[in-house]
């Protein structure tokens, strides 16, 4: 039977893995979280337009249009949300 010895101090990673994800940690603010929820209705607007100018040419032309798209709209959308202030 293999036993590990403890030393009664925690490892590296469990430090870091205890600073990640500790309950009391501060939460979100909420312009950042409203900053985010605007970035992806702008990826989703901004992948549905690339998908349908592409999908008239094929489905490689749509899926490359939604990715281009997609990030467009990430874009577009965390502009308008430091435009807004938000």
């Amino acid at each position: 039977m293999l036993v590990a010895r403890t030393t009664g101090r925690r490892s590296s990673y469990q430090e870091r893995s205890t600073r990640l994800y500790d309950a009391r940690r501060r939460p979100l603010s909420r312009k950042l979280v409203v900053s985010k929820i605007i970035a992806i209705l702008g990826s989703m607007v901004g992948g549905y337009a690339g998908w349908w100018a592409g999908a008239f040419v094929g489905v490689m032309t749509a899926f490359f249009l939604s990715v281009v798209g997609t990030g467009l709209g990430v874009y577009a959308g965390r502009r308008m949300a430091q435009h807004f202030g938000v």
